[in-house]
């Protein structure tokens, strides 16, 4: 197990093994679980690509409370430019000031951190959506060439519907207050049984399901705003001020407040409500056009080696790092920025 191992190492004997190896360049890194390994070393490697990069999850230690987080939290003074942590950030970067955990992120170089709340929330920046669609189905139309431009809309008014529901959510963290309203509460928005019934009917075109979805979508975090507005009267006043302070000093709007959610629920409803629906009618656009022009054997064996073709969309959708490409981007800036103070 990394755990056991880890007790003994630190960032200057993993430099002698290196050398010992014939690898000086090579990185040790921990992540928090085997979901993160993939994204992780693509975006390290195209920030800084002088290195190698040996990207492990953190196993985990029985002597220490909570998840993998925690533990590379615990052992961070042990690490360097061979050995680093990188970690989601969930809500330690937005509420700094009032978090140990993201007081330690902030102090320590050699732990590098999302900024958005986590790795899934990175992957859902609109960038190269359609291009990752196209290598996963292999069919280029009108609603491959569209989704880039479609998935924006999409997530825009996602964004714009969740910013006054995370503005809460902080809150709640903050004052250690219903500690597990906001899990629940994205549940009550995100929860991907409360649209099935439209994703489901084959009646309605990709279009109309969209429509409904953010119908529906919309009408639910009214609700869970009206409910909140109603039981939390009292902190309507504590949750301006987090809100003015949280855009005054890290730019938090409407507009990227889906970067700061809680990443699998939301890309759980991203995969579900829109990339999916997308998926299947691609593929099965494909195969019709097989049926179309093939016969018999030669159709059987078209159609299997298309299936043998396909790629999952949600697997490579998570590993894509497009963003890193665009060196506008807020979130990529701070991230490269950590990649060099940390590698010198």
């Amino acid at each position: 197990m990394v755990s056991s191992l880890i007790s003994n190492q630190n960032s200057q004997s993993q430099y002698q093994a290196n050398l010992l190896t014939n690898r000086p360049n090579l990185v040790k890194v921990l992540v928090e679980d085997v979901d993160d390994v993939v994204g992780c070393e693509g975006i390290l490697t195209r920030l800084h690509p002088t290195q190698s990069y040996e990207v492990t999850p953190y196993s985990a230690d029985p002597s220490i409370r909570g998840k993998g987080k925690a533990h590379i939290i615990k052992h961070s003074t042990q690490f360097g430019p061979h050995m680093i942590g990188c970690v989601d950030s969930d809500n330690d970067w937005l509420l700094c000031q009032w978090s140990a955990t993201g007081s330690i992120l902030k102090n320590n170089p050699y732990i590098l951190q999302t900024y958005a709340y986590s790795i899934e929330n990175l992957a859902a920046q609109p960038y190269g959506d359609s291009e990752c669609m196209l290598e996963c189905t292999l069919n280029s139309c009108d609603l491959q060439r569209n989704l880039d431009n479609d998935y924006r809309d999409f997530l825009n008014f996602i964004s714009i519907k969740t910013y006054d529901i995370l503005i809460w959510h902080l809150l709640f963290v903050k004052e250690g207050i219903d500690i597990n309203k906001h899990q629940l509460g994205w549940g009550c928005i995100f929860g991907n049984d409360i649209y099935s019934d439209i994703i489901n009917n084959n009646l309605l075109s990709i279009c109309d399901k969209r429509k409904l979805v953010l119908k529906r979508f919309s009408e639910r975090t009214d609700s869970l705003q009206s409910g909140y507005e109603l039981k939390y009267e009292s902190l309507k006043e504590d949750k301006y001020r987090l809100q003015n302070y949280l855009e005054s000093n890290y730019g938090l709007q409407e507009a990227n407040s889906y970067l700061f959610v809680r990443g699998h629920d939301l890309q759980s409803f991203l995969m579900y409500n829109f990339f999916s629906p997308v998926y299947m009618a691609l593929k099965k656009m494909y195969i019709d056009t097989i049926k179309s022009k093939t016969f018999g054997e030669e159709r059987r064996n078209a159609i299997e080696h298309y299936h043998n073709l396909l790629k999952d969309f949600e697997g490579d959708y998570i590993r894509k790092v497009n963003y890193i490409h665009d060196t506008s981007n807020p979130i990529t800036q701070r991230i490269a920025e950590d990649v060099r103070i940390a590698f010198g």
